[in-house]
């Protein structure tokens, strides 16, 4: 059986009716989410703060998979004062043809800011997701101030009630229809 991400189900059926098999997946938090797209998309980039799922999904060797580990301190720094290098997270959402799920823990850092970073360097094309929208008032309100969404609110296989988003523009949307 294939793990399920903690996502509504009226979005993952909505979801998976996409053609996404070339496309790319890059998550803010990683999870079951990581394990259940690698087998969708073509490639999945993961960012995680937490070691626990660091190891875990590292364990997992998901051919598709590239994990970052990010430091809060240093997430949204465009300007790494060593060895010339750029922010992996802005330089991973100019990839063409992204997905990009924000869904990590929004107790270490608010998902209002990542929200932001991805707004401020996303190519036009991309597709912004955002789960838990009910309780990341705030992320939710400044992404529906940005950009068209569908909110799919129901319940994940837990059977808890959440609000899993999609956010997209008039240059993208055909992507999702």
């Amino acid at each position: 059986m294939m793990t399920k991400p903690m996502l509504t189900n009226t979005f993952l059926d909505f979801f998976n009716k996409l053609e996404l098999s070339n496309s790319t997946y890059l998550e803010i938090g990683s999870g079951d989410s990581t394990i259940y797209f690698s087998k969708i998309f073509k490639n999945i980039i993961s960012f995680e703060d937490d070691l626990t799922w660091f190891y875990k999904l590292n364990k997992l060797n998901i051919p598709n998979l590239k994990l970052e580990f990010f430091d809060k301190n240093s997430v949204f720094n465009t300007s790494l004062p060593y060895m010339g290098k750029t922010n992996p997270l802005a330089t991973h959402l100019n990839k063409p043809d992204l997905f990009i799920m924000i869904d990590n823990n929004p107790i270490r850092i608010s998902r209002l800011k990542f929200a932001e970073f991805i707004d401020n360097h996303k190519r036009e094309d991309s597709i912004i997701i955002l789960d838990n929208g009910e309780k990341n008032y705030d992320a939710m309100t400044f992404l529906k101030s940005k950009y068209y969404c569908l909110d799919f609110p129901g319940t994940r296989y837990d059977n808890t009630f959440s609000i899993t988003s999609v956010f997209f523009d008039n240059k993208n949307y055909l992507r999702i229809m």
